[in-house]
């Protein structure tokens, strides 16, 4: 991101087949390569095309993998041959300004839902401070599309992991509101270009 803060998100996926490291690595490659497709699958394509401006980047998919515990046994990596970049235009906001992605699972209760929050630093809102709802509805059906493309190969299903109630519920539909988020962390990278300090008089 601008600045040099780094953002992330992620989702978790069951049944992939990752045994070690280089199952890991394939892994990573097959989400990185649905999340930029140039169809209307690339979820993270479309994404930064319509709500991230230049300086934010999708440069790379980490997979980790759990075969019980909290701590990863194989971690795999993927890196885009060429970083996609944002393309929106209209008014730049802060670094820790994120749109949310909420996976839903059918079930009641805060264990069987999830989010994702991605980054939203170039957009103009409207008059009420809201997304526009065609801007909402265009990247929330990439990812809809996304996921369904994953569920339907051979890379495992996308689910929401309860960890506290050791369970995991398959996605059935992805929610998205035009009501912008704040993630404070995302300003704890960010270079400062300015300091100003004024002496005042007792």
């Amino acid at each position: 991101m601008p600045g040099g803060e780094i953002w992330e998100s992620g989702f978790w996926m069951n049944d992939t087949g990752v045994t070690n490291e280089s199952t890991a690595n394939a892994q990573a490659e097959i989400v990185g390569a649905e999340l930029n497709a140039s169809d209307s699958s690339g979820a993270l394509r479309i994404w930064l095309a319509n709500l991230t401006g230049t300086g934010v980047t999708f440069e790379y998919v980490k997979c980790y993998a759990y075969t019980g515990g909290s701590t990863a046994a194989f971690i795999g990596t993927y890196t885009l041959p060429t970083p996609r970049e944002g393309g929106a235009t209209g008014g730049r906001m802060p670094n820790q300004v994120a749109a949310v992605v909420s996976l839903r699972t059918g079930f009641s209760g805060r264990r069987n839902r999830g989010r994702m929050y991605l980054p939203l630093n170039e957009v103009a809102l409207g008059a009420d401070g809201n997304i526009d709802s065609g801007l909402v509805d265009t990247v929330l059906t990439a990812w809809a599309t996304a996921f369904t493309d994953l569920n339907a190969g051979d890379a495992g299903k996308v689910v929401v992991v309860s960890q506290v109630g050791d369970s995991f519920k398959p996605v059935t539909s992805v929610v998205m509101d035009s009501r912008p988020d704040i993630i404070r962390k995302r300003a704890n990278k960010q270079t400062i270009d300015h300091v100003g300090t004024q002496a005042v008089t007792p």
